[in-house]
Order: C-alpha cells, then structure tokens, then sequence
C-alpha cells in the first residue's frame, strides 16, 4: 500500500508481503514460413501499460520495445521470457520505466512487439487444426479452406473483434464456416476454435440447405470469407462472426469447386469481386454491391461474367479444380489469375487486361513456365504467398498431396514434395506469414485440415500497437518493492521472525523510485500481527543510489508488553 502527498511518497508495507517474502528476493531471411503475431493491443493505466498478443508457434526470442511516438525513441527493450514466447496468448506489463531504471518521460507511446523463429528443415512440420478421422466428430469433412491475411483486420482497440490471422473451413457436412484462431496453448492443435463446440458443432451456420453445402472458401481483403455452393449455382460472403449473411440468388457460376475475392472493400470506386472456377471448364466473376449495399449480389446470372470457358476439358467431378490470386487487393483486370486444372494435369496463369470491369478480360500468361502452364498430377487447387509471390503451392489429389514451387525462374523450379496423411489433398491456402492450410484426406472432401510450416531458413514477425497507444507521466511511477530481508540472532531458519521476548528481529527493506528517491519521505510497515501498531516506522533509512532506497526495521519482538505496544521498539543508541 502506497500513500502519496503532491509529488511527495510515503511508503507502506503490510506485514503478510514481508512474511511471505522473508529470507527471499522480491522481483516486482525472409522465410517462407514464418512465426505470427495476432490479436496485438496494448491498455494504458497512467504510468505503466500492459501489452497483450498471441503467437501462433512457439518462437525462440523476442522483445517489446517501447517506443515514443512524438520522438520515435526506444525507452526500453524488454526481453521476453520462454514462457511469453509459447503459443498462444500473453500479457507483458511495463512499469513505465526505461532501460535505465528512471521514470520514461512523459509522452505517448507504443509497444514495438517482435519475434524470431529458428530454420525449420525442409520440407517442414504439420500441425494439426482438426482431424476427423481421429476426433469428433468423426462425420465430418472439410473442403475449401483461407485465412484472414490483410493486418488491418487486427482491432487493437478491441482484440475480441479481430479476425487477422483467422482460418476458416468449410465443413461440407454441417454445412457450418468454421473459424479456427491461431495459437492454441490449452492443447495439442494449431489453432483455438472461435465460435462453437469443437467436439459438437463448431462454427457458424452458411446458410446452405438440403443438398447444398458450402464448397469453395476464401476471405477477402477487408476480412469477409466468401463461399460458392456445391450445386446450385450460387455464391456468398459473410461477416466474419457469421452475421451480415449475404447469399445469392442463381448466378450462372455452375458448380463452384472453389472461389476467390478480389478488391480492398465495397467503398473503394473499383468495387469488390467474388471470383469462381467451375467444374464445368468455366471461370469468371461478379462484382458485389447493389442498391447500396456493397456485399450484396445482383440477381441473375447475367451479372456473372465469363472470362474462361471451355480452354481444358471439363471435369465431370472426377478432378477437382482450384483458383488463387496473386494480389488479393488487385481488381480483376490486373490481377494474375491461377488456375488449378486437374484433368489437365496443369496449373495455369492468366493475365488480367482492361482499365475496369467493364471491359475486364483475361488470357493466357505465356511469360509463366515459358508456356502459360505448369506440369502437375491431378492438381486440385493453387495459392500464392503472400510474403513472395514467386512461391506458389499446389494441392493434388495424389500423394504427396502438395507441391511448393519457385516460380521466379524459368523454367519454375519445385522447393519441395509434402506428404500429409496417406491420401489425397483437396484445397490449399497461405497464411499471412507463408504457412500452408491444407484440407485433405481425400481429395474433395476431406477428414482433416491442417497448417503446415514449411522448411525455412527462421523467421521474424513484428507488429505495433499504432493504433492502442498509452500515455506515461514523468513522476507517477509508484515505489516497488525489490527486496524484503528478514534475519536474527543465528539466523536460522527458526529464527527467521520473532519467536519469543527475548530474540529480536531485523528486517531490512529496498525500495526502488523511478522517479527518484528525493521522492521517497519515509516509510512504515505494519506489524499488527505481532502486537506493534500498524504504521511502524524504520529504525533507520539509507539511499543506496539514485533510484534505491534502503530501509531497517530493528529490535523487534515476537510479543511485545502492552506499554511496547505503543511506543517504537527503538534501539536505545538511536
């Protein structure tokens, strides 16, 4: 307990810290896969501040700085622990100090959290995000896959609202979008189920019914994930809780086996586009908003617009086929368009070209692989990494069900073959941080979902509380307690407080001040338990430096006589 007069501190301490504290000291390369940051904030409380984040694996190293923002100056630099670098979510106080032990000068500021990551070897780790093959329950199956990549979607200010970092699977059975977050420090999995009962029904509803069940996934740039319908032409977007559903009437868009969004959000004049690929050798896409609203569909399949149809054969549900973008914020007529064409036993690059969506059109990239094409069996869907766009990764419906190549050279060159399980992969994604999400198990619906980190040289992820800024005042940084120090006669362990009438006690306190110890006027302990008052002041104070204080509580008794009990045992030299 702390009493403070103006600028002014009197220090108080209670006897049950000093009694639990006796004897003791009281502490107060690019990759291609990569650690994450998510969920990233920071909550002032004049003049300290308490960082929170969560990591999606377990790093080797890291720090929080804390940075003024008028200035840009570093203050202090905490290294954080092993047990702050786990998977999953953590807290970091800082005491409004800076590296020096001095109070920070008055200002804003913000938390600079960064981690590192050690090499993984090739071809990398799987970690699991569900398996239904060994978990409940055990009749569901997954197909499309995505993940939330664009860090704006991050709510410092909120962290519950957040969706940066999520995954979403469709589950075919449930017809549910299941949001998995990453990190999971309560269990074995990769990631924390965010809405339902992972044993029962996780997830939200699509929307979906009878027949119909959400085939394609994918998330767009502001944090929408986007699903197709396996059989009756239509398509869908939702919030990322499951709220604000926006489903579509008929759309000519076929049998969407996987989808795609591109756009930065409906106010932006150039739109927002859902994008599909078809079984039926077909590929186009719709631009959203009507009637002000910028995530509804126009009716009709008139507003679909068909930029591919019939250059491979279509593939009667015998292969599946994938689409992936290089640039999701990019607009149709400038994107590049990938294509995942099993029965051809191809992957595919078109070139968007246009100056709108009116007079949007795409065509073979024959600068890719000196052909337009890439060799691949029985390919089922294509992404690109979003750290490095010359590395894309493919799912197959044959093991070893996923490639990753490097498409910056000609001809493209393959990184590695990844087995997961013994069957075939239905559709692959990167996260923001280039690892793999995979849905495999068979290779159109599959038993499980997982992230997998592929083999890199160590990776290092840094994120800023900008937005969740705090404030610290030069002279509100409260005294704390560094070391209590409790010893008699022998000290032993017996006699390490008062025992009878006739040994005495010593107990010798450090305080620290930020703020200095000009600061600190004195300081009593409250010893009530022993029959003293319950302000006892020190028998003696030294400063130690410019920030220590050291104070002395002597000749003190197991039970003092009634008239102790109101006068300080003082020594008689004092």
């Amino acid at each position: 307990m702390t009493n403070m007069t103006g600028t002014k501190k009197n220090i108080f301490f209670a006897l049950a810290a000093v009694a639990i504290l006796a004897g003791a000291m009281l502490l107060p390369q690019d990759a291609d896969a990569a650690v994450g940051i998510v969920r990233w904030s920071a909550v002032g409380s004049d003049p300290t501040a308490t960082i929170s984040y969560r990591l999606n694996v377990t790093a080797n190293s890291g720090t929080i700085q804390i940075v003024n923002v008028a200035t840009s100056a570093v203050v202090r630099t905490i290294t954080l622990a092993a047990a702050d670098l786990t998977d999953g979510p953590h807290t970091v106080a800082w005491d409004g100090t800076t590296d020096a032990g001095a109070s920070a000068p008055t200002g804003t500021y913000k938390a600079r959290i960064t981690v590192n990551k050690n090499a993984v070897a090739l071809p990398g780790v799987a970690r699991r995000i569900r398996d239904h093959s060994v978990q409940a329950p055990t009749s569901h199956r997954y197909m499309g896959i995505d993940a939330d990549n664009n860090p704006a979607n991050n709510n410092q200010t909120n962290p519950a609202l957040s969706s940066f970092g999520n995954v979403y699977v469709a589950n075919t059975v449930s017809k549910y979008i299941e949001v998995w977050t990453p990190g999971n420090a309560a269990g074995a999995d990769y990631a924390q189920c965010a809405f339902g009962d992972p044993e029962v029904l996780p997830g939200w509803g699509s929307g979906r019914t009878g027949g119909s069940s959400p085939w394609g996934l994918a998330v767009s740039w502001s944090g929408r994930p986007a699903s197709s319908d396996r059989s009756q032409s239509r398509l869908s977007n939702y919030a990322w809780d499951g709220s604000d559903a926006k489903i579509s009437g008929y759309q000519g868009s076929a049998n969407a086996r996987d989808v795609d969004m591109l756009g930065v959000n409906p106010a932006d004049t150039n739109g927002m586009f859902h994008a599909a690929i078809s079984s039926g050798a077909k590929a186009g896409a719709i631009k959203l908003g009507v009637e002000g609203d910028g995530y509804a569909y126009p009716y009709g399949s008139v507003n679909y617009k068909t930029l591919v149809l019939d250059q491979w054969a279509g593939d009667a549900n015998s292969y599946a086929q994938g689409i992936g973008f290089e640039n999701e914020a990019s607009y149709p007529w400038n994107a590049k368009w990938y294509f995942a064409v099993g029965i051809a036993n191809k992957v595919f690059r078109y070139q968007g070209a246009g100056t709108n969506w009116d007079d949007t059109s795409i065509a073979l990239d024959t600068t890719f692989n000196g052909s337009g094409s890439l060799d691949v069996t029985n390919p089922s869907d294509v992404s690109v990494n979003p750290r490095n766009p010359n590395i894309i990764a493919i799912s197959k419906s044959v093991t070893p069900n996923v490639e990753v190549w490097n498409i910056g050279t000609n001809p493209a060159t393959k990184i590695t073959d990844i087995a997961i399980g013994s069957a075939g992969a239905s559709h692959v994604a990167f996260d923001a941080w280039g690892n793999l999400l995979v849905t495999a198990g068979n290779y159109i619906q599959g038993l499980w979902a997982n992230m997998y980190e592929i083999g890199d040289s160590g990776s290092t992820d840094t994120r800023e509380t900008d937005v969740a800024t705090f404030v610290h005042t030069y002279g509100n940084n409260l005294p704390v307690v560094e070391s209590v120090v409790v010893s008699a006669p022998g000290d032993s362990a017996a006699s390490r407080l008062p025992v009878d009438d006739t040994t005495t006690t010593t107990i010798t306190v450090v305080v620290r001040d930020s703020d200095g110890t000009a600061n600190l006027t004195g300081a009593t302990i409250d010893l009530t338990p022993f029959g003293y008052g319950a302000a006892v002041a020190p028998t003696s104070s030294s400063v130690i430096d410019a920030t220590h204080m050291q104070y002395v509580f002597c000749l003190l008794y197991t039970s003092p006589s009634p008239r102790d009990r109101t006068r300080s045992r003082m020594p008689s030299s004092a």
